[in-house]
């Protein structure tokens, strides 16, 4: 399959490059597919500006989590991303600023802050994931946004959404506003009464 794909790398678009992607990732083939994945680093950066907010979503979280291509592929991805911006659901604003964190790299310019401001008008669709992985990736891009925090942190209690987090998720969120030095009473309350009936599954 790698092979096929290498062979027919330039026939690929932005979507046929995101489902491939997601699945050797997803299974992580990484170093069985090196040549692979140069290929299709090298589609990216023309191919990922005719995606759909998935299509660009997927390539992001799947070069960042294979851990490969280059810097300037990333900036593409950004651009991509901002290009969408107002369709951006918490999914996918979540995932860019998770994949640049993860990836140890910082945007350009203002997309964090504009990635920010998007997540602001979709508060309400945020789940737990998507919580976790924005407060997580903001601080490790030092660019904690308080207010935002505040908002999901709010969130977060007001809909029982911690009560749906897997144990890494609470972890994340609670080192995150730990990092941020941000003493939000009442997460930190729920995120108390998460522990004491997960204890089990904490490592």
């Amino acid at each position: 399959l790698a092979r096929a794909g290498l062979e027919r790398a330039a026939d690929f678009g932005a979507m046929d490059i995101a489902k491939m992607c997601w699945a050797f990732a997803k299974f992580d083939v990484v170093d069985a597919a090196r040549d692979f994945w140069a290929a299709m680093a090298s589609e990216v950066p023309a191919k990922v500006h005719d995606g759909k907010v998935n299509d660009v979503s997927m390539i992001a979280w799947s070069f960042a989590t294979a851990d490969v291509g280059p810097e300037a592929m990333y900036s593409e991805i950004a651009r991509a991303t901002r290009r969408l911006l107002d369709d951006l659901p918490p999914q996918s604003l979540s995932n860019a600023l998770w994949c640049f964190a993860t990836k140890g790299l910082r945007p350009e310019g203002d997309f964090v802050h504009a990635i920010c401001q998007r997540a602001r008008h979709v508060i309400g669709e945020f789940v737990e994931f998507d919580v976790a992985n924005m407060c997580w990736a903001l601080v490790v891009l030092d660019a904690v946004d308080y207010e935002l925090f505040d908002l999901l942190a709010n969130h977060t209690v007001a809909t029982g959404l911690w009560k749906r987090f897997p144990a890494s998720s609470a972890s994340n969120l609670a080192w995150a506003f730990a990092v941020a030095k941000f003493a939000h009473a009442p997460l930190f309350d729920a995120l108390a009464d998460y522990i004491c009936r997960h204890v089990a599954v904490f490592d």
